[in-house]
């Protein structure tokens, strides 16, 4: 974790490196600092639809996938399907792609 991009944002009080400032963390948590673990900046990182929807898709997704008969090949299908479907770029699934995205994302920051 400690090359995760986050880590590179000026002002960012989610991940801590030193026990310190960790602990400095957890005390102004204690005494009402409401930025202290505040991951509003990154949430696209995390939700990329930003929604509350991921169980239907999740679902359809499995849907898909077992009426094709499952295997390797239902699942490349299924999976270009959920892409197609939800108009998700390629990039989004390439290996690093969350890390990728969350230097890309953070380097605006």
């Amino acid at each position: 974790w400690l090359d995760h991009p986050l880590y590179r944002v000026e002002g960012q009080k989610i991940l801590y490196r030193e026990l310190g400032a960790l602990t400095e963390a957890i005390e102004a948590a204690a005494a009402g600092d409401r930025s202290v673990g505040d991951f509003s900046r990154f949430t696209k990182l995390a939700n990329h639809f930003e929604d509350q929807d991921a169980p239907k898709r999740v679902g359809e997704w499995v849907d898909d996938y077992m009426n094709r008969g499952g295997g390797l090949p239902a699942l490349d299908a299924a999976c270009a399907e959920y892409l197609r479907r939800h108009r998700v770029a390629p990039s989004f699934s390439a290996p690093g792609a969350w890390w990728g995205a969350a230097a890309e994302v953070t380097e605006k920051l």
